[in-house]
């Protein structure tokens, strides 16, 4: 993968999540599913930098936008997970962990949204691809 496909799936992630940060808002299983996204991307960019994230939401994404676009992504981050267990990732394979990870929940929140009979985004990769085109 180049940078540049790192840097859409990032965007990917941001586009879906805040399409369902509306919805979210208003019932406590759909935020709870939203914030443990973004506590892993708290958890993640912790381990590899070494230091406390942003407090928030917005300065996460974009430390982790400034990430992408300046390290070499083939470096390897040590970190234990956990329960303790020591790990090694490169920093691309956590990126692509990370939007596998959005996409997951948010399919959790699509089955929850179901069970209450409430409306939901489509959050697939490919309406992203056109809201891009379409320029939003």
């Amino acid at each position: 993968m180049e940078r540049n496909d790192y840097l859409e799936l990032l965007a990917y992630d941001r586009w879906a999540n805040a399409k369902w940060a509306p919805l979210a808002q208003d019932y406590a299983e759909l935020s709870a599913v939203v914030a443990h996204i973004e506590g892993a991307q708290r958890n993640w960019l912790e381990r590899i930098q070494n230091e406390p994230s942003p407090a928030e939401a917005k300065d996460v994404e974009a430390t982790w936008r400034e990430l992408v676009q300046r390290e070499d992504l083939d470096r390897v981050v040590a970190y234990r997970n956990r329960a303790g267990v020591p790990f090694e990732r490169s920093l691309g394979e956590i990126v692509r962990h990370l939007a596998n990870h959005g996409t997951y929940h948010r399919g959790q929140m699509r089955e929850i949204a179901g069970r209450f009979g409430l409306e939901f985004p489509d959050t697939d990769f490919i309406y992203f691809c056109d809201a891009q085109r379409a320029g939003e």
